[in-house]
């Protein structure tokens, strides 16, 4: 489902994906890792996650 949100996305000139995760879910911040994404911590809240990918948009 990720890929094609990011397909989509990349479709109409979006650049970036975010997603805020429950530091428990580690399934999807592994799946999002596996797709170049970056996780960092969320701003405020200890028990989330900010994940964060720049798209490729075709030439």
């Amino acid at each position: 489902m990720l890929h094609l949100v990011a397909a989509y996305a990349e479709a109409q000139g979006i650049r970036t994906l975010q997603a805020i995760e429950s530091r428990d879910n580690h399934a999807a911040i592994e799946l999002e890792r596996a797709m170049v994404f970056v996780a960092s911590e969320y701003p405020g809240d200890p028990t989330l996650v900010l994940v964060q990918g720049v798209l490729t948009l075709p030439a």
